[in-house]
């Protein structure tokens, strides 16, 4: 008895063993022709995606173009250059180097602003603009409104307008003497002088030259004052500097 038990146990096992054998040649393997299941393409996608070129990818923006805020960006700037004065014709072209990128530039906007861009109150209120940059077609009017904004609101020590002369001409434009413009200088330091008032009434006129502006806000104007013989508006050499920095001016 024991003996036919261990002889249909034996043939059991290598029944089992000539089964398996039959299994892996037949299914342990992939063909390589097999149909694979969408959820096998799905991972093998995954995969490959992950890896230092996938890192690499940017990733959208859902926040769209940047705000920039004039203020903060011109107190970073001045914060760089270490107490170091800007000229003029340098605050022109990194307003339009602004121009460049698509951002939103915002900045409260004086008497001057406004009444060069058209939209002056007679009551004279500043007013929160924002100017969206567009790189392929770049406004010249907006680059200048974006200038006389940062002269008011971040060269405050460089100029001599309080809002009393603008006042002045915008209400009485028909019959105003006066000039609609900014008085500028940045370099009244090197003449010994503290302030630029100082600088600006302390000296004579033919003492002053070329060291002080005139920044027009009623038309793109920038010149010297107090010279002799025709004004040259310095307005075009800026404007040609920026074209040439890659801003495109329409």
């Amino acid at each position: 008895m024991k003996k036919t038990i261990f002889i249909t146990i034996t043939l059991l096992l290598v029944a089992a063993i000539a089964v398996g054998v039959v299994v892996y040649a037949v299914g342990g393997s992939k063909n390589e022709d097999e149909p694979v299941s969408a959820a096998a393409v799905d991972k093998e996608a995954e995969n490959k995606n992950v890896g230092p070129d996938a890192a690499n990818e940017p990733e959208p923006d859902p926040a769209g173009p940047a705000v920039v805020s004039l203020e903060e960006y011109w107190a970073k700037l001045k914060a760089e250059r270490v107490g170091e004065p800007f000229t003029l014709e340098e605050i022109y072209l990194l307003c339009a180097g602004l121009f460049k990128t698509e951002c939103s530039i915002k900045f409260t906007a004086n008497d001057c602003v406004l009444y060069f861009l058209g939209e002056y109150s007679e009551y004279g209120l500043s007013a929160e603009k924002m100017i969206v940059t567009d790189p392929a077609n770049v406004s010249e009017d907006d680059i200048y409104a974006v200038f006389l904004a940062v002269l008011d609101l971040c060269f405050d020590e460089c100029t001599n307008d309080d809002g009393q002369r603008a006042k002045f001409f915008l209400l009485n434009n028909t019959n105003s003497i006066w000039t609609p413009d900014y008085v500028f200088s940045s370099n009244y330091g090197d003449f010994g002088y503290e302030t630029f008032s100082d600088y600006y009434y302390g000296r004579q006129k033919e003492e002053r030259g070329i060291h002080i502006y005139s920044i027009c806000f009623d038309k793109k104007m920038i010149t010297y004052l107090y010279t002799p013989g025709v004004r040259t508006n310095l307005y075009e050499e800026y404007k040609a500097a920026a074209i040439a920095n890659g801003v495109n001016i329409k």
